[in-house]
């Protein structure tokens, strides 16, 4: 039999010869979803010899990695923020910089006793969810025009045990809906059509192209949201997008126009501009 040991090498020099980033993060993820641990366990299990079942499994997953699919897609899950959301095709997988959005929401909306928060976009309700699991006193609405993803989204709730604590409705962005809220937050699409052609082959075979491309270099949507938004904002509310790496002075622009107080534009983890944060007067 081969042990956890013989198998992560293995799947590490494949992914290495597929052209993968970091083959041995890969390895390690599949293995351990597949033996139901988390992945620091291996480290003391390097001798455990795996049966032919096991081994079956890990080879159908490892040749759908190999031919990029995202990692996500195979396992049917992704951590975000101190919760873990079930992911499937068809909707986008939640990003690590996005947790940083959440992160400034929370710090943004520290002395608020109960906000009332809308998240646009919402995808597999991450923003949503996170905020209402770090947020106990928060009213969520989240609006999301894909039905797939809507479903999702609303199982992924049911699993965490926030569906009466979040509300969803099925809409293209803020067209309909009438309300002041404390926070409007979105992760809307925000590449441009180069930047699409030239992402990941994981990321233009499986994700969809609608929840990442936007027209107008990647301002359209944006520009929507930041119009429509100031109305709907309670007297002090905060608008909180992630964004592309050039739009934040464009933006900054229309929010003066619109009579927004003021805005900034925040750096990720990369050093990269990629959030922006206008507040209502």
């Amino acid at each position: 039999m081969q042990s956890v040991l013989d198998v992560l090498k293995k799947s590490e020099a494949f992914f290495e010869k597929a052209g993968l980033e970091s083959p041995k993060v890969n390895a390690e993820w599949l293995v351990a979803e597949t033996l139901g641990c988390k992945r620091l366990e291996l480290y003391l299990q390097w001798e455990r010899p795996l049966e032919e079942a096991v081994l079956s499994v890990l080879r159908e997953r490892i040749q759908r990695r190999a031919k990029g699919e995202p990692l996500e897609y195979i396992l049917g899950n992704v951590e975000f923020h101190e919760i873990r959301l079930n992911v499937a095709p068809g909707v986008l997988v939640p990003r690590k910089e996005t947790e940083l959005l959440v992160d400034h929401v929370i710090s943004r909306l520290d002395g608020v006793e109960s906000p009332r928060i809308v998240d646009l976009g919402t995808g597999s309700g991450a923003i949503a969810l996170a905020l209402a699991n770090s947020l106990p006193n928060a009213k969520v609405l989240a609006v999301e025009r894909s039905k797939d993803a809507l479903v999702q989204a609303k199982a992924n709730a049911e699993a965490l045990g926030l569906r009466e604590r979040v509300s969803f409705r099925s809409g293209n962005w803020l067209d309909g809906l009438s309300f002041e809220a404390d926070c409007i937050v979105s992760n809307p699409p925000y590449l441009t059509e180069e930047e699409w052609e030239s992402a990941q082959t994981d990321v233009r075979v499986h994700e969809p192209k609608e929840a990442l491309v936007a027209a107008e270099e990647g301002l359209a949507d944006l520009r929507v949201i930041v119009t429509e938004a100031y109305t709907r904002l309670a007297t002090g509310g905060i608008l909180a997008l992630e964004t592309g790496i050039a739009h934040g002075e464009r933006l900054s622009q229309l929010a003066r126009q619109l009579g927004y107080k003021d805005s900034i534009v925040e750096k990720d983890d990369s050093g990269r501009d990629r959030f922006f944060f206008a507040n209502k007067l």
